[in-house]
């Protein structure tokens, strides 16, 4: 199982710190769950120049640790913290075939949890491939 080290922690700290401090307040946000689990979902790639392919993924979230499986290898890993309607990822460098490069770790999105479904909207991600992952459909519970 993955652990988080401790600069992950102080990254996540600052994080929330500096987005509670952007939304105009210093009270606690109010966190909106987003059950554990693994949810699914169908996205496009490219597999070559100018053909894509549609194939399943998969979001596990276990305790604030999330993993993106594309055709059922690891592409991204890290940690990831709910305040108020943001979702904030932390992806580890080199933690699977698609991860984010260096100043790429940190993903900001705005989510919305009904019915079973998680949809992912960007509001800051430097990191290309994990946006095109998330953002492409709402993900649905297992």
């Amino acid at each position: 199982m993955y652990k988080f080290t401790p600069i992950m922690f102080v990254v996540l700290a600052i994080l929330l710190l500096a987005i509670i401090t952007a939304c105009g307040g210093t009270q606690a946000p109010q966190t909106v769950p987003v059950p554990n689990g693994t949810y699914t979902n169908m996205v496009v790639i490219d597999v070559g120049p100018n053909s894509t392919k549609t194939v399943p993924a998969e979001l596990r979230l276990k305790d604030s640790v999330f993993e993106i499986v594309v055709l059922g290898g690891r592409s991204s890993l890290g940690g990831y913290a709910l305040t108020k309607n943001l979702m904030v990822f932390v992806g580890e460098l080199n933690a699977g075939e698609f991860a984010c490069t260096e100043g790429q770790e940190v993903g900001v999105y705005t989510y919305k949890y009904a019915g079973q479904q998680l949809v992912l909207t960007r509001v800051d991600d430097p990191c290309l491939v994990r946006e095109l992952v998330l953002v492409q459909n709402a993900w649905v519970k297992k």
